[in-house]
């Protein structure tokens, strides 16, 4: 076992908490897991941490299983995070070619730039990830250094955090013992799990609707457009149908896993049995009826989805369609209602076979943020949030005025 090569990804979310341990291969080719821990959530919802101590409690446990299982002591660990007050902007910025030869300290320059103008009080950034850079007008340039030009101007997209719900969120880590590494965007990882290349240069979508949060992340030739958390997911339903059917939201909860679909599968003659409540007795539902009911919830996520597609002028540009992902998009028929809501094509991402993962937890759609936190290990994304104007940068000017000026 090679120690270096060891990662470790926390997620924390609204039902579950995972604690993943992995080998990363060599030339980043692959990952192995060599332990996970999965303990019961109830202290984060819709992305927030509401009770330190227990979320605290969480991560030790999960801790303490994959541990155990990978036979490793757990330091450090690269965590997610999600939640409505998740923003993501596209931002430019300029550089003016002193020496008409693009340099790497040019390069970073306008990007600085770029992310200093999309950067918000309040908010911690997580990631600042190229668009695509333009180079005396000419768009659609990967990596303009060493081209000659006089401007240099970067397109990129922000996406950034609420400090304190991400003080909160580190603070519940480091109580646990563990040292962040990095804080990645639930959206960002599970996008880049569920969606190829091709896909995501046509233009997609990709949702993982979880328990409490919908992560949602645009993309379009390659590029990453928008990143957006909606409060909406499988919890929220539970909720609605015991509303519904007045039964407590544990027995709605079961009766959604258990019978729920969105395209009817039942007979007129099927019934299904409700627990009494209070002093109202034991009832039946139609099967057919319970099938409407989740439709209509259902229906309400996809239109709160739409909204926000369209609220930024990205819904008519996504001919690769929807990926849905996440445990709320596994319920039977979501890709064809889906689909019908949307007038687009729409997909429902299940994780393949993850090599050393427990069998009960492979194929599971709730591991699919863990999944991209290791994807992004093995092929990061360039990532701007750290970058740094090198010094040198400010000599070389000086040397130039100097022999711009008093050169005889």
């Amino acid at each position: 076992m090679n120690e270096q090569a060891i990662k470790v990804v926390i997620d924390l979310g609204s039902s579950r908490t995972r604690v993943t341990i992995a080998e990363i291969g060599s030339n980043h080719s692959y990952f192995e897991v060599l332990g996970c821990g999965v303990a019961a959530g109830g202290a984060v919802k819709a992305g927030i941490v509401t009770n330190i101590p227990a979320a605290t409690a969480a991560i030790r446990q999960a801790v303490a299983i994959a541990e155990q299982e990978a036979g490793v002591k757990i330091n450090s660990a690269i965590i997610s995070i999600s939640g409505q007050h998740i923003l993501g902007v596209n931002s430019d910025g300029q550089a003016h070619i002193r020496n008409r030869r693009i340099r790497n300290n040019d390069v970073v320059h306008a990007v600085m730039r770029a992310r200093n103008l999309a950067h918000k009080g309040g908010q911690t950034l997580l990631h600042v990830l190229e668009q695509q850079f333009i180079v005396d007008g000419h768009k659609g340039i990967t990596d303009p250094k060493g081209m000659t030009a006089d401007e240099l101007d970067a397109r990129v997209h922000v996406i950034s955090a609420r400090s304190a719900a991400m003080d909160n969120l580190s603070q519940c880590v480091r109580e646990a013992g563990i040292e962040i590494e990095q804080i990645v965007y639930a959206g960002l990882a599970s996008a880049y799990a569920a969606s190829s290349t091709d896909e995501r240069e046509l233009g997609i979508c990709t949702v993982d609707l979880g328990a409490g949060t919908a992560d949602i992340m645009l993309w379009l030739h390659n590029q990453p457009m928008h990143a957006a958390t909606l409060p909406i997911g499988g919890e929220q339903i539970s909720s609605e149908i015991a509303t519904a059917l007045r039964t407590p939201r544990p027995a709605a909860e079961t009766l959604k896993c258990r019978y729920g679909a969105l395209r009817n599968k039942y007979s007129q003659q099927h019934r299904i049995p409700l627990p009494s409540t209070g002093h109202l007795p034991d009832r039946q539902l139609a099967g057919n009826d319970m099938v409407e009911l989740l439709a209509m919830c259902y229906q309400n996520h996809f239109t709160h989805i739409n909204k926000e597609l369209h609220r930024v002028g990205l819904r008519k540009m996504l001919d690769g369609g929807i990926i849905f992902t996440g445990g709320a998009a596994q319920i039977p028929g979501l890709a064809e209602a889906a689909g019908e809501h949307f007038e687009c094509p729409v997909r429902v991402f299940i994780p393949p076979p993850i090599e050393g993962l427990p069998e009960h937890l492979q194929r599971d759609a709730g591991m699919v943020t863990t999944l991209g936190l290791f994807y992004l290990q093995q092929v990061p994304l360039s990532d701007y949030v750290w970058a740094k104007e090198e010094n040198d940068g400010i000599i070389q000017n000086v040397t130039n005025f100097l022999k711009r000026y008093l050169s005889p």
